[in-house]
């Protein structure tokens, strides 16, 4: 028995069902699904001529398919190019709305109205978080930043770290631990000769050592997380525990890519490798916060 029409129900017969296997439509319903295809792909290209589709142009295809009943297999001719300007969409409206938050936070700080609007806009424009993942961190950063300013310090889970009476955990990042350490060198080395005068008997001779030198580098020497309490900066690492009371710190550097922090009478340097710089400004803020308040 041969297959039947999936839009009409008509029998196809036995060889129809063979060669048409993909469509699995009697030749009147083709001629149907090929006028229609032909109607999307001239309204896609009329909604195509300024390379942007609009939310209502986009859920006008869409719904163009959905009462047409189109598949993406029907409409294969026109299916790249409506996959392209949708992406080109998207596109160009997450970069609108990087626009406005980069304009927003350039003095590194969000106001409650201008996160109103952004998240207005967020709204108009239809972007989804998946779609604002990539800008998500710098709207963190700068709601951070700013109520840090206004004296509202964040409070997040301490996991790993067991806090004392009274005291609360403010950040909490993935950080490496680099320490400073010593390694000797000698310059103006030579080797000279040896001379093998009999079995296990070697003579060496013009062998100088040279001038030892002695140079300071950082290594990597473990993985963690870095906390910040009201009374605390702690690092817990897979192979050591380090911690600096606030009261104690004397100093706190920020680099390109990393921080520390310096203790009284503190030998040799450590510094805190972290991800990026938005990491780097909130410690410090919110360190001097804790410090201030201390």
């Amino acid at each position: 028995m041969g297959a039947k029409c999936i839009a009409c129900g008509k029998s196809l017969g036995f060889f129809s069902s063979i060669f048409q296997r993909q469509s699995l439509r009697c030749s009147e319903c083709r001629a149907k699904i090929e006028r229609r295809v032909e109607r999307f792909g001239r309204l896609l290209n009329e909604y195509a001529d300024d390379r942007f589709l609009s939310r209502e142009e986009e859920q006008k295809l869409d719904e163009f398919l959905k009462n047409n009943h189109l598949r993406f297999s029907d409409i294969r001719r026109f299916g790249l190019k409506y996959s392209s300007m949708k992406k080109a969409t998207r596109l160009q409206k997450i970069k609108q709305y990087e626009d406005a938050l980069y304009n927003a936070g350039e003095e590194d700080s969000l106001s409650n109205e201008e996160y109103a609007r952004l998240q207005a806009l967020k709204a108009k424009l239809d972007l989804s978080e998946d779609d604002m993942a990539h800008t998500n961190r710098y709207l963190f950063h700068l709601t951070t930043l700013s109520l840090v300013e206004e004296g509202v310090l964040p409070v997040t889970d301490s996991l790993n770290l067991r806090l004392h009476k009274g005291e609360c955990c403010h950040y909490r990042t993935f950080a490496r631990l680099a320490e400073e350490k010593r390694k000797n060198t000698y310059a103006g080395r030579y080797d000279g000769i040896t001379i093998r005068l009999a079995r296990g008997v070697n003579y060496r001779f013009g062998r100088s050592k040279g001038a030892k030198v002695v140079k300071n580098y950082s290594a990597v020497t473990d993985n963690g997380c870095l906390y910040i309490t009201n009374k605390r900066v702690v690092f817990i690492g897979a192979r050591k525990r380090i911690a600096y009371p606030v009261r104690k710190l004397v100093s706190f550097t920020k680099y390109d890519d990393a921080v520390r922090f310096q203790r009284e009478k503190e030998k040799r340097a450590r510094y805190f490798k972290v991800e990026d710089q938005f990491t780097i400004e909130e410690i410090g803020a919110i360190l001097t916060a804790v410090v201030n308040q201390a």
